[in-house]
């Protein structure tokens, strides 16, 4: 082989290197409090129908870094935002499941009569309704329920929004979720390692970019080695509160937290959780293999 043609090869793979990197190192917008991401769980739900377009307008409106939703297919091939599988605990006398009911059936049920007469018009939001009202406003932390993978995909790039929205998947479809990774061109998995061995394997395979976890099973270990690979870590809370986001934030170092108090956290980060002494008695911060 030539010179020349080493050269040519050589600037070819380097090329070709930059352009993948680019395409899987997406930029995220930093932070819009301190350094760490704030997720509103189900959109903020206080006193507000969990996963309505209500709740997740006022997760903008206090300035959230994005909003977790859950999707499922209807009986006719919609998206719906719903965390449970059937709706008996959305509306009263009523039991069925999400993929048996039609949009039409699903949008006809009351979701708020609990909330007094501010929201009685609010209905269960299909996905598309969602994007609409977050496109370039919040990122979105998309919990994939069930349903037609590819066909969620399509939806979400139909609204150039890949970059906008990161897929939570349990690591137990590593094997589903890296054979889309190599298809679906765009999407910014999240896998949630479960221990010490998913993790491994998602370094070494590479190409992801997020990894979620909760406390309980979070570690400064795991933490660690996830930065060290340029991977995000967001965790869900558990209790809430200053003692366990200043672990999480300080201690820890995590990068994103999930929370049902969004309010309450951006307060805490805007006030800069200082560093205290006490120690993490919640968190397994030795070793991510207990």
């Amino acid at each position: 082989m030539t010179k020349r043609r080493i050269i040519q090869l050589l600037f070819f793979l380097g090329a070709s290197f930059i352009m993948r990197a680019q395409e899987i190192h997406p930029m995220l917008e930093n932070p819009r409090h301190g350094k760490t991401y704030v997720i509103s769980h189900r959109g903020y739900h206080k006193d507000i129908p969990e996963n309505t377009l209500a709740a997740y307008k006022k997760s903008i409106d206090i300035g959230c870094d994005f909003i977790e939703i859950d999707v499922r297919e209807t009986k006719d091939k919609k998206f719906v935002s719903m965390h449970n599988a059937t709706v008996d605990a959305y509306a009263s006398g009523i039991t069925r499941h999400v993929q048996d009911m039609t949009l039409k059936e699903l949008k006809e049920l009351d979701i708020s009569s609990k909330f007094g007469d501010t929201y009685k018009n609010e209905r269960i939001s299909t996905l598309e309704e969602i994007l609409m009202l977050c496109k370039d406003k919040i990122g979105i932390y998309l919990d994939f329920k069930a349903g037609n993978f590819e066909e969620v995909y399509r939806i979400i790039k139909k609204y150039d929004m890949l970059s906008q929205v990161v897929w939570y998947m349990p690591s137990n479809h590593f094997l589903q979720i890296y054979k889309m990774n190599t298809e679906f061109k765009g999407i910014l998995f999240m896998p949630d390692p479960v221990n010490d061995q998913d993790l491994q394997t998602l370094f070494q395979v590479g190409n992801f970019h997020f990894i979620a976890s909760a406390v309980g099973r979070i570690s400064k270990d795991l933490i660690e080695q996830a930065h060290k690979n340029n991977i995000k870590v967001f965790v869900d809370d558990k209790n809430g509160g200053l003692e366990e986001w200043e672990c999480l934030i300080n201690k820890i170092g995590v990068d994103g937290i999930q929370t049902d108090e969004p309010i309450e956290l951006i307060e805490q980060i805007k006030e800069q959780i200082k560093y205290r002494s006490s120690p993490c008695c919640f968190l397994n911060v030795a070793n991510h293999n207990d």
